[in-house]
């Protein structure tokens, strides 16, 4: 029943060096709960237990105020992951609407079973949760250099920064995304629009290339040039 899912997960962090049979293994062993929303369906997510993936469709995050006023806070398009930080941080949080703005189907793992001990003890098991701290990390680090970030003048500059800098970090040109496109627009303090289309110019200048959450850099000269202006 998971096998038409495969394709969808292998592009995910969240199963990065996890064989197609091996990701198999793991949807038999952790028996994630399969949701599908309707297009426009609104809904409360305050399950903080557990880590979801968008398998098809497109799901937003909505925050409420007292007055009923709704701010958009993500959108998670298909193979992207979210809730990692939230199910280590507990129930003190808020809940958020959901809302669906096409029919959209999500996986969600609970998290006690991936950071159990399993009975198996599968070494690929022991690979999605390091992937799973990867991704937690990652996210979390963020927050601390968000504010050199503040001073770069340019988007261009900003991008090649976080390019490089992600680079240095995987140790190879070609790496994917731990965080969605929305989260990176945010982080970088531009707007998601100015994001997309900065990339796809430094994609046909022949700087960079990608495809959905992974990246490849072509020309590292060209990132350091952005970022030495």
């Amino acid at each position: 029943m998971y096998n038409k899912w495969v394709p969808i997960l292998q592009h995910s962090p969240l199963f990065a060096e996890i064989s197609d049979q091996e990701i198999i293994k793991i949807l038999d062993c952790l028996k994630p709960l399969y949701k599908h929303y309707q297009k426009g369906e609104l809904s409360i997510n305050n399950d903080f237990n557990r880590l979801g993936i968008v398998l098809k469709g497109e799901l937003r995050f909505i925050k409420e105020d007292a007055k009923g006023n709704r701010t958009l806070v993500n959108i998670i398009k298909e193979e992207e992951t979210f809730g990692e930080i939230e199910t280590f941080a507990g129930t003190g949080l808020k809940p958020m609407l959901t809302l669906a703005e096409e029919p959209c189907s999500v996986m969600y793992f609970q998290t006690d079973k991936i950071i159990g001990h399993c009975k198996k003890v599968c070494s690929f098991h022991k690979t999605m949760l390091i992937n799973l701290l990867k991704i937690v990390a990652f996210k979390a680090s963020l927050l601390n250099r968000q504010v050199d970030y503040l001073g770069m003048k340019s988007l261009r500059e900003k991008i090649s920064t976080f390019l490089l800098e992600t680079y240095k970090q995987e140790g190879s040109k070609t790496f994917i995304l731990q965080i969605t496109r929305y989260e990176l627009a945010e982080f970088l303090n531009v707007s998601r629009p100015s994001l997309s289309r900065e990339l796809s110019n430094m994609r046909d200048e022949g700087i960079i290339d990608f495809y959905r959450a992974s990246i490849r850099i072509i020309d590292i000269d060209g990132l350091l040039k952005a970022v030495s202006r």
